[in-house]
């Protein structure tokens, strides 16, 4: 067995090189985009909200982040993922969100997106 397993690590520790590079090969960086400084936050302990319609319940202590962005227009954020969700209101033009083939516009409303 530690045959085995001295002859897969310099594998392993290759596929995983290749594989951090397939993902960073993937992503698309962002190009007229134009972020506030975040202003970031926890909460310290569960939270469970329910007012005004709507719900917030977590099940541990979570971070919070909040910022504005401004796009030039034809502005794109680039491909890539938020861990958890995030909620996007937008105060003026339209955003196009685009997963796969489908795409959605969204103009001055909130929009959800996990």
């Amino acid at each position: 067995m530690r045959a085995v397993l001295q002859r897969s690590v310099p594998f392993l520790v290759i596929l995983a090189t290749l594989g951090g590079f397939t993902a960073f090969a993937v992503a698309t960086p962002p190009s007229g985009q134009h972020p506030s400084p975040p202003a970031l936050g926890a909460l310290a302990d569960k939270a469970n909200v329910n007012a005004d319609r709507i719900k917030l319940q977590t099940k541990d202590p979570t971070d919070v982040a909040m910022f504005n962005v401004t796009y030039d227009p034809d502005g794109s954020s680039g491909w890539h993922t938020h861990p958890g969700v995030l909620l996007v209101v937008v105060q003026s033009g339209a955003v196009v969100r685009q997963v796969g083939c489908s795409s959605r516009t969204s103009r001055p409303d909130a929009l959800r997106t996990p």
